[in-house]
């Protein structure tokens, strides 16, 4: 009997099948750059992440997340635009800095030596690159362009892949394993940029009387997303990306590196399953919504999903995740171990709330959403606090990060049910 699929569960397939590929690349190659760069280099190329993620909040006024919503493809094209002057203008301000502040002082953030200062110049490109594919991601997925997103996906880990592994060979250095990461995007941009045809993005530096018209306008109507959704994921994004930083200051790079390798290690099923799952339930999460007034269906759906794949790989890793880490990293690798078995119960939370916690964007809760964040931030910022400053003790540090996020998972899994029962009214915006 042949199996009949919905287009739902066709799109989820086809996203799958290529950050399966994707993650399976990655997957391969992260043993060899463990043993090329070493737990302390790993840590300084963390500290780049870390920035990247937090600038690339700021670069774009979160209006690629609106791109989804309007109902016309001249509005919709409007917000692509305006989104690439944002991130223009953006990067360009921070390269100024990049250039401007004392590289010394910029070096003593990171807490590293001077050999890797120049890591800083390369920060305002890669961020520039990374809002970019951002943006063309929002378009691909409201014209259902999975095929094109699942190809991506497998281009950039290759290329990715080939780059850290090549360069790495010769120049094991935290610098040029982000001189990679940098690479992969610039060329992951250029494939989507050929294969989007149908969207001319302007590249002229002019801007007419008409056009600035037309950007001011779905700047306003979409105002709430730099408003709200700009805050509440700029706070998300630091309370992922503090511990980071405060391992570099408080502790030492080797430290940082043993908990951004563990956190690389636990995302790849999250951008594996998750990921791809979240971008098909956006597209369906927000059709049902527009038409009916509901996405609940769609969350169930999603729901059953999450937890049907998620339970026994976990209860894999519970058990012997300190075995793989020495098998296939190292004994440089081994301590690494201690912080998986403290964040694997955090990152099964996260895994399930990843894809459905969107829906606080389609039914317009911005500022309940906006509030979470700061619950987020000003508890991180506290667990933080009293286990790497009060107590000094790393691994209390984290077993406190990650149960308090825990916590925060589940809350955003039974609100977003919540939320997914019906309309939200005007004056709840």
């Amino acid at each position: 009997m042949r199996l009949r699929l919905g287009e739902y569960d066709k799109n989820i397939l086809k996203l799958f099948s290529g950050t399966a590929m994707a993650q399976a690349i990655s997957f391969l190659i992260i043993p060899v750059i463990a043993k090329q760069f070493g737990p302390a280099e790993y840590g300084i190329y963390a500290g780049f992440l870390a920035s990247i993620s937090i600038l690339s909040i700021l670069s774009t006024g979160k209006y690629e997340l609106a791109i989804m919503l309007p109902d016309t493809e001249n509005e919709v094209i409007d917000l692509m635009h305006l989104c690439n002057w944002i991130n223009l203008a953006v990067c360009g301000i921070i390269a100024i800095f990049m250039i401007a502040l004392p590289l010394d002082f910029l070096n003593s953030i990171f807490g590293i030596k001077d050999k890797h200062r120049w890591i800083f110049l390369i920060i305002p490109i890669a961020t520039y690159l990374l809002s970019s594919f951002q943006i063309l991601n929002y378009w691909l997925v409201r014209e259902k362009k999975f095929t094109v997103l699942s190809l991506n996906k497998i281009l950039r880990s290759v290329l990715f892949g080939a780059f850290a592994v090549s360069i790495g060979f010769f120049f094991p250095t935290a610098i040029f394993l982000a001189s990679a990461l940098t690479l992969s995007h610039l060329f992951s941009n250029l494939f989507l940029r050929y294969k989007i045809k149908t969207i001319e993005m302007k590249s002229s530096l002019s801007i007419s009387t008409e056009q600035r018209a037309q950007y001011q306008n779905v700047g306003k109507k979409y105002a709430k997303f730099p408003m709200y959704i700009l805050p509440a994921e700029l706070m998300n994004v630091l309370c992922a990306q503090m511990p980071v930083f405060v391992f570099l200051w408080l502790f030492n790079p080797k430290d940082s590196g043993y908990f951004s390798f563990i956190l690389t290690l636990l995302n790849i099923p999250i951008s594996l399953l998750a990921g791809a799952i979240l971008d098909v339930f956006k597209e369906r999460a927000a059709k049902d919504y527009r038409e009916t007034g509901s996405c609940q269906e769609a969350y169930l759906s999603t729901l059953k999903k999450m937890l049907a794949i998620s339970v026994f790989p976990f209860i894999l890793l519970y058990l012997f995740g300190d075995h793989f880490i020495v098998l296939l990293f190292g004994n440089q690798w081994a301590p690494a171990g201690k912080f998986l078995d403290i964040l694997l119960f955090m990152f099964f939370f996260k895994f399930i709330s990843s894809p459905l916690s969107f829906i606080f964007y389609i039914v317009h809760k911005q500022k309940e959403d906006f509030i979470w964040h700061i619950y987020i931030l000003f508890s991180t910022a506290l667990v933080l606090y009293t286990g790497a400053v009060i107590y000094k003790d790393i691994l209390l540090t984290v077993k406190l990060y990650a149960i308090n996020f825990s916590i925060i998972y589940i809350i955003y899994l039974v609100r977003s049910f919540q939320l997914s029962k019906k309309r939200a009214l005007v004056s709840d915006i």
